[in-house]
């Protein structure tokens, strides 16, 4: 049930979506030592992971894009993909506005919930992901799925 984004038999997708989750995790913890230390560092480096998170974002949606209208799906399965674009889009815009906030804007303490709720989706988003992937085995190959399907 792969999709035709991969490299060596392997999704692309998967490959890719570790980086923006890290940096986005790491922006986050960024913003708590911020607050705690009250040392520029730790803003700049939040600043930083959330800008790097944006490009990674962008490269992983790329092979999700073409994986979701190549990847063989039933109705559910696509429901469940989108929901997860959707959240994914979410992330995307609400970091992409904190990273603008604190580009212009750095003193605004709105970008540390901005922080949060971005978070957040980004944890609805890869419950989603990865819910296709182990529960209804999107872009897994038959091999695999039914070794595992015997074990």
């Amino acid at each position: 049930m792969q999709g035709a984004a991969t490299i060596f038999q392997h999704p692309i997708h998967p490959i890719l979506v570790v980086f923006p989750l890290a940096f986005f995790i790491g922006s986050l913890a960024g913003d708590a030592l911020s607050l705690l230390t009250k040392r520029p560092f730790w803003e700049k480096f939040a600043f930083a992971l959330i800008g790097f998170g944006l490009i990674g974002g962008l490269a992983a949606a790329v092979p999700g894009l073409v994986d979701y209208f190549t990847a063989p799906m039933d109705a559910e399965d696509k429901d469940i993909a989108m929901d997860h674009m959707i959240a994914n889009l979410v992330v995307m815009g609400i970091f992409l506005v904190n990273f603008l906030i604190r580009w212009k804007r750095p003193h605004l303490r709105f970008k540390y919930v901005l922080s949060l709720a971005g978070f957040g989706v980004l944890l609805w988003a890869g419950y989603l992901g990865g819910h296709l992937a182990y529960m209804h085995h999107v872009g897994v190959t038959a091999q695999v799925h039914e070794h595992h399907a015997h074990t």
